[in-house]
């Protein structure tokens, strides 16, 4: 089976593999995609414990990981210039309350992104101070959800 995406490359490094390739959810399984397409570098690998895995799949198995792609988004600059200038501090307040600092800035510009749960955040809270509904970030990208 030819394929262009390889889940392995793109796992994070401390993302734990299935090689139990009988499990009825293995086409669906990030861990046993991942497995599929691991290579023979680096020398050891994170796997998830064969004596736990339930090859019966999703429902059963504690270790099963949809393989489902989300739309993630990047920056909020352009929805924050849509708040009203006497809001834009209460909206920083706000979201500082669930960010640090530093993440807000990298939120802000996009130098990280927004999972589907933190673009619903960001979203309420710029609506509650007046940005317009639906709130348009400054970009997005469909990836696999790692998370």
């Amino acid at each position: 089976m030819k394929h262009d995406y390889n889940y392995f490359e793109n796992a994070p490094g401390n993302f734990g593999l299935c090689f139990k390739y009988e499990c009825a959810s293995a086409a669906d399984c990030l861990r046993a995609l991942a497995a599929r397409d691991a290579s023979a570098v680096p020398d050891q690998l994170i796997v998830a414990n064969p004596l736990q895995v339930d090859t019966a799949g999703k429902g059963n198995c504690p270790h099963f990981k949809s393989a489902e792609t989300v739309r993630l988004a990047y920056g909020f600059i352009n929805a924050l210039g849509t708040v009203p200038g006497k809001h834009q501090k209460d909206v920083r307040k706000a979201i500082l309350a669930h960010f640090c600092l530093r993440n807000y800035y990298h939120l802000r510009r996009g130098d990280k992104p927004m999972y589907p749960e933190t673009q619903q955040l960001i979203a309420s809270i710029l609506t509650d101070h007046g940005a317009p509904s639906p709130v348009e970030f400054d970009r997005y990208e469909d990836s696999v959800n790692w998370g």
